[in-house]
């Protein structure tokens, strides 16, 4: 596979297996990308499986995959993967090596549901870690109770580090600004599940039954979905068009092993 007029270290190579994210590569809201599903459906027809990896730490997979079907772009739950359902994994699987784990849960009610879906206890206090997610109606009394937790457990989970998301009225905070706040309320630096940190990547290629050398992570952000891959020792495809662009790259300390104009460019790259 090579990456047209671009960096490209390691051609000849082919995935067999991908995570792609979302914004900025699949959909430029409200518009879906030109070419992505066309995009997806050459790795349905050619038996690829992929991952539709996203820092949203609102919704299960049910609820993102209905989003992205309604604005155009159908898929199945089970080829989605959110911040949120990472976030649960991470946690069974720690649950799975310290029995009867209790999680105090900052986040939506959705968040919630998918912790305790994993088997996971959640609990209202004397939690053995705290997973910070999604926090629309935080007041100050709920953040002082965060707090409080999280200062007794020493044990913070992010979903994502991310300083702001997009809402209808603009840019609102994300849950990257409640950690800074609850870090610096008690000290306790988070560990972080969503990209640029490799953990959900990983999980989605454990999913897949892939290495991670197996995989391409397909973004359009150097600071999160390449250095996610790079972090995870995945390779990686920066699509243009979206967040970043190849004057970015020269500059950046996060690498990608190509860099294709357009997902129609990259599509042609895996079928030549």
């Amino acid at each position: 596979m090579t990456g047209t007029g671009a960096v490209d270290r390691a051609a000849g190579w082919r995935p067999r297996g991908l995570c792609v994210d979302v914004d900025g590569v699949l959909l430029r809201r409200p518009a879906v990308v030109p070419g992505a599903n066309e995009f997806l459906d050459c790795l349905r027809a050619r038996g690829v499986p992929f991952r539709i990896v996203t820092n949203n730490s609102r919704q299960r997979a049910e609820e993102a995959a209905a989003d992205l079907t309604a604005v155009g772009l159908p898929v199945a739950p089970a080829e989605v993967m959110t911040a949120a359902e990472a976030m649960a994994e991470h946690v069974a699987r720690l649950a799975a090596q310290q029995p009867g784990l209790r999680v105090f849960a900052a986040a939506t009610p959705d968040l919630v549901t998918t912790l305790e879906s994993r088997g996971l206890r959640v609990v209202a206090d004397s939690a053995d870690l705290v997973c910070l997610g999604h926090n629309p109606d935080l007041t100050y009394d709920r953040l002082a109770r965060i707090c409080d937790e999280v200062r007794r457990c020493r044990r913070l989970i992010v979903a994502n580090l991310d300083a702001t998301i997009p809402s209808h009225g603009g840019e609102i905070p994300g849950v990257g600004a409640i950690a800074a706040a609850v870090t610096v309320a008690t000290g306790v630096e988070p560990f972080n599940v969503g990209k640029p940190a490799p953990t959900m990547l990983l999980l989605a290629a454990s999913e897949l039954g892939l290495a991670p050398g197996d995989m391409l992570m397909v973004g359009d952000r150097l600071d999160s979905d390449i250095l996610g891959a790079n972090r995870a020792g995945m390779r990686s495809a920066l699509v243009l068009g979206g967040a970043h662009g190849l004057a970015d790259v020269a500059d950046s300390s996060a690498r990608p092993d190509y860099v294709f104009p357009s997902l129609a460019d990259l599509r042609a790259a895996l079928v030549d």
